[in-house]
């Protein structure tokens, strides 16, 4: 269908291999509070609440008032006061201190949020809202979820993403009925966002061919719909075609595409139900984008599964996995983020490592060259 194949441009890409993992000298260092990586982007927030970006800048998703690409970080102009950033598949949105939100790149579907549908290079600020806690930037959609835990939505709603009840793309925030005592929310699925509730609890909604609202059907859904058999998640993960949630205890359990064993139970069958992570028992935090997925444990290890043409998993290889591997070296990361096909981590000297595809800079460490190994995110 034609979304399968809008999405497929990121992997029709010239693709070369690093044969090691230089730990190269940041430059005009910045202490790093979030990563977020995006489509063939990746952005970072950092303790003084300033945002750098790098990598893909097709559409102005950098935010640095042009469209060249960057290989390394550069600071987003005018940007400050940022207490969350989320790099979606060809733009990029972040909270402000005052509850605001300010977005920026590719807008055709109005995913920016400012009332119009024309790209912007530089920030500009989501029509009416207030009050926002969270927020994440999606394929083609944006969602944010309001302190008094409901959500609201904008941009594409070909397949009902935006929960509204309607299949109408809207340029401005609309309210998800029936999401209420919201704790997070995703956006990053082609088709779907979901919810996790203060119950434990996770809804969903739009597109659903491969199960990837978890509710037992492959039907899609222009409102809200409740994950079966989830009562205690403690955070969400969505990508492209599946979805991704961390359980009490450490376990987490996907749903969804299974293609490339994303799914992680050792299978390449689609789910509609959750499905348990083999192997997976002390996680703190995950994510998932596109065709793979990744975890960071207590230990400060990463692992991950599914697709691996680019190296996207980290374990020093090229061969797609259906169950979770160690991401090699990465021995001290407190967090991670999972780009369309590749992967970073904040790791506890504030500083970045990425792995995966690298063909528009999105690793950071100043070369185009994909690794299949962590390496440094330069400054």
């Amino acid at each position: 269908m034609m979304v399968r194949g809008i999405v497929a441009v990121a992997m029709a890409v010239g693709v070369t291999w690093s044969g090691s993992t230089p730990e190269v000298s940041a430059l005009s260092q910045i202490s790093v509070a979030s990563v977020s990586a995006g489509g063939t982007h990746t952005c970072a927030r950092s303790a003084n609440g300033t945002v750098r970006c790098w990598g893909r800048n097709n559409y102005g998703q950098l935010g640095i008032n042009n469209t060249i690409n960057k290989k390394t970080p550069v600071t987003v102009p005018g940007l400050t006061g940022v207490a969350a950033v989320s790099a979606g598949y060809s733009h990029t949105c972040v909270l402000l201190t005052a509850g605001t939100v300010k977005c920026w790149g590719q807008n055709i579907y109005g995913q920016l949020g400012n009332a119009k549908n024309v790209n912007a290079k530089t920030p500009v600020v989501v029509s009416g809202l207030s009050g926002v806690t969270t927020i994440s930037a999606g394929y083609y959609s944006s969602c944010a979820l309001l302190s008094g835990g409901t959500v609201k939505c904008w941009g594409q709603n070909t397949y009902g993403q935006l929960g509204n009840g309607s299949l109408s793309n809207t340029n401005t925030p609309v309210l998800v009925p029936g999401v209420t005592g919201a704790i997070a929310v995703s956006a990053m699925g082609v088709g779907h966002s979901c919810a996790l509730l203060t119950a434990g609890t996770i809804k969903c909604w739009g597109y659903n061919a491969f199960g990837q609202l978890g509710n037992n059907s492959t039907a899609n859904s222009t409102s809200a719909v409740e994950v079966s058999g989830i009562a205690d998640a403690t955070a969400i993960a969505v990508s492209a075609y599946h979805s991704c949630a961390l359980v009490a205890g450490g376990a987490v359990k996907c749903w969804g595409n299974n293609t490339y064993g994303q799914l992680g139970n050792n299978s390449t069958v689609h789910s509609k139900t959750p499905v348990v992570v083999f192997g997976v028992t002390d996680a703190t935090a995950l994510g998932a984008n596109y065709r793979h997925s990744c975890v960071l444990l207590s230990t400060g290890v990463s692992r991950c599964w599914g697709y691996n043409a680019y190296g996207q998993l980290g374990n020093n290889t090229l061969v797609t996995s259906r169950t979770a591997v160690v991401v090699s070296g990465l021995t001290a990361a407190t967090s991670v983020s999972v780009g369309a096909n590749y992967s970073c981590a904040r790791v506890t000297t504030a500083a970045v490592k990425c792995w995966g595809q690298n063909a528009f800079g999105q690793v950071g460490d100043g070369t185009t060259t994909t690794t299949k190994l962590p390496v440094y995110v330069l400054g």
